[in-house]
């Protein structure tokens, strides 16, 4: 079992240092390949989608975290009713509830950037590239700092739920969270 979340953590790992390393490089040079004029960039009005949608899907993970504080206060319940210290649960439920707040900051961050995006119209097409260029890294930034942030806090309260279990297992069964 430890093989399976060791790969997922390095899966991630890898995942996150692509995703700063992509982040760290300049779209400038990219998106003027693809500049149109007046008509428009195609490939900034894409962009803005894209990072609409992922606004949207973050809001959905977002929207599934009180199912899993309400998961993990109940766990926390029936161990206290056992008698086992749950200390270290309620201590990493804290943790990642505190996580949530900085969260639900840069996620609304993003969101008001994206609810009215400056250098795009109405129809989010490109009205003044460098500002839609301002306003594309700036969302992508709170949007990537939302994520890295619930997925760092997400992965810590698994561990402390699985060490828990680990530790408060009957003897002969095995922990599966």
């Amino acid at each position: 079992m430890n093989k399976i979340f060791s790969l997922k953590a390095r899966i991630i790992s890898i995942i996150l240092i692509l995703t700063i390393a992509l982040a760290a490089l300049p779209l400038t040079p990219a998106l003027a390949a693809t500049e149109t004029g007046e008509g428009g960039n195609p490939r900034l009005e894409k962009l803005l989608r894209g990072e609409k949608t992922a606004l949207e899907k973050q809001g959905e993970r977002l929207d599934h975290t009180d199912e899993i504080i309400a998961k993990t206060e109940s766990l926390i319940e029936k161990a206290k009713e056992k008698g086992a210290d749950v200390s270290p649960l309620e201590s990493a439920l804290a943790a990642y509830q505190k996580s949530l707040v900085v969260v639900q900051e840069h996620h609304d961050q993003a969101a008001s950037l994206l609810a009215n995006p400056a250098g795009f119209d109405a129809n989010g097409k490109v009205t003044d590239k460098k500002e839609a260029l301002k306003t594309l890294r700036s969302a992508g930034e709170e949007l990537r700092r939302a994520h890295l942030k619930i997925t760092e806090a997400s992965m810590d309260l698994r561990a402390a739920v699985r060490a828990f279990l680990e530790a408060n297992k009957p003897e002969g069964a095995s922990v599966r969270p």
